[in-house]
């Protein structure tokens, strides 16, 4: 039987304004795909320095119960008292069984119904990314919170939908923008700066938030990389580590949908850290297509 694990990480500090609403919209909307379509499914939890003045996630009662959801609850505190996102996820990789599925993922993030539908299909010896939707509206209904998205991280992008625009023919139209972009950057390769190319044909863009294989691969590539100037493109960095081991790279069929919160950065306004966490990204992807070698941490 093929069965999920699910990775998440978190504290209550309310990253990003109601943390967790979203954290149990979350729960309750993939716990109830998993026992729809009867996908044995285990949420490894880190709460990673949990507040000492704040109620720990792992105390409330969020965390949905049925015979096809099981969850493991990991505190993990140490001397810095900062929360550490993949330190956090790393810790969650090695407990995973090698022959489940293995879903790196966010606690805002709203899974399609098709993932598990289709799970059992998927080729095993695959990494699979999705395209990200950002959500302004929490409902039952997939088709009702896909007609609030205002945001597309599609490839290497992201994409701001016109208010006056439909989203269904935004996402259409942006479909075919993506596919003609790739083949004119292919047949053009000598316009773009070392390592471009590679970046534009991955689903890079938050690629973070869904990061799927199974436990036998994530352990072949290695974990992310820790102690970094902060987190932002640590989750990049792995996948160039993936496409550096020459792995097939998919996407699945359907995009993840993000609730909608706010930032603690502006990729219009970038920090020294982001700028130099930049600049490793696009050292790495250069070494990855000039070498054809295997990208360490």
């Amino acid at each position: 039987m093929t069965k999920l694990a699910i990775i998440l990480c978190g504290r209550n500090d309310n990253h990003g304004g109601a943390f967790i609403d979203r954290l149990k919209n979350s729960l309750q909307w993939n716990s109830h795909l998993s026992e729809k379509y009867q996908v044995p499914t285990e949420i490894f939890f880190v709460e990673y320095n949990p507040p000492a003045d704040q109620p720990k996630l792992g105390e409330m009662d969020i965390w949905p119960k049925h015979k096809y959801w099981e969850t493991h609850l990991i505190e993990h505190q140490d001397n810095s008292g900062d929360f550490v996102e993949f330190k956090a996820k790393n810790i969650a990789l090695t407990t995973v069984n090698d022959d489940h599925w293995v879903l790196v993922t966010n606690a805002d993030i709203l899974l399609p119904e098709s993932l598990f539908a289709n799970l059992n299909r998927l080729n095993n010896n695959a990494f699979f990314l999705a395209k990200r939707l950002n959500t302004r509206v929490i409902a039952r209904s997939w088709q009702t919170m896909m007609k609030s998205v205002d945001q597309y991280c599609v490839k290497d992008k992201i994409y701001h939908r016109p208010k006056f625009v439909p989203h269904g023919f935004y996402f259409r139209l942006l479909m075919v923008y993506a596919k003609v972009r790739l083949r004119f950057y292919s047949m053009s390769p000598i316009i773009l700066k070392p390592g471009i190319s590679i970046l534009i044909k991955y689903q890079f863009a938050a690629c973070g938030d869904f990061m799927l294989a199974k436990g036998e691969l994530w352990k072949k590539i290695g974990f992310y990389r820790e102690n970094t100037l902060s987190n932002m493109h640590v989750d990049s960095l792995f996948l160039v580590k993936v496409i550096s081991h020459e792995i097939e790279i998919n996407e699945i069929s359907d995009p993840i949908l993000h609730q909608h919160h706010e930032h603690n950065y502006n990729f219009k306004k970038p920090t020294e850290s982001m700028n130099k966490m930049w600049q490793e990204l696009i050292q790495a992807l250069e070494y990855v297509e000039k070498t054809g070698q295997i990208l360490k941490n």
